[in-house]
């Protein structure tokens, strides 16, 4: 079963937007609007995984929430921008086995990897980590887009 925390959060889905993510995809919406849809109120941010997505305009009211791999991918085949989370600590504590993950993030484009750790080392959860490579690789991507970009006058 999908749960909030397998789409890109809001912040992340208006990044993707800005690089060029497609928008016609209808599975999974933010609401970009206050809403009322028959029996459901919903609020901006909002993420719409119910028939009620199809209440809200592509365009100015909703935008797409991929799921973390289908960001994943757009990025690596579109963008040549890799994310690759990765196992990293493994310990035995008093709760038992114990498994954090890290994240590298490759512009396919220069010499640079990054690796991204969390405030405490690793992230506790796969798609933690992932969430948190593609919103970094969006964010060096916008950056690469404004220097390509000609200076305005």
């Amino acid at each position: 079963m999908l749960t909030e925390k397998d789409y890109c959060d809001n912040d992340t889905c208006v990044a993707l937007k800005k690089l060029g993510f497609p928008q016609d995809y209808i599975f999974a919406r933010y609401a970009e609007v206050d809403k009322w849809v028959e029996y459901t109120s919903h609020k901006k941010g909002d993420l719409i995984i119910s028939e009620d997505r199809f209440a809200f305009t592509l365009e100015d009211e909703s935008i797409v929430a991929p799921l973390l791999y289908e960001a994943q991918k757009w990025l690596r085949k579109k963008r040549g921008m890799h994310v690759v989370p990765e196992l990293g600590l493994i310990y035995r504590d008093k709760n038992g086995l114990t498994q954090n993950y890290r994240v590298l993030v490759k512009d396919m484009d220069s010499d640079i990897i990054i690796t991204l750790y969390n405030d405490r080392d690793d992230f506790e959860s796969y798609e933690e980590a992932l969430s948190k490579g593609i919103r970094k690789a969006a964010e060096l991507l916008k950056n690469k887009d404004k220097q390509k970009s000609p200076k305005n006058s």
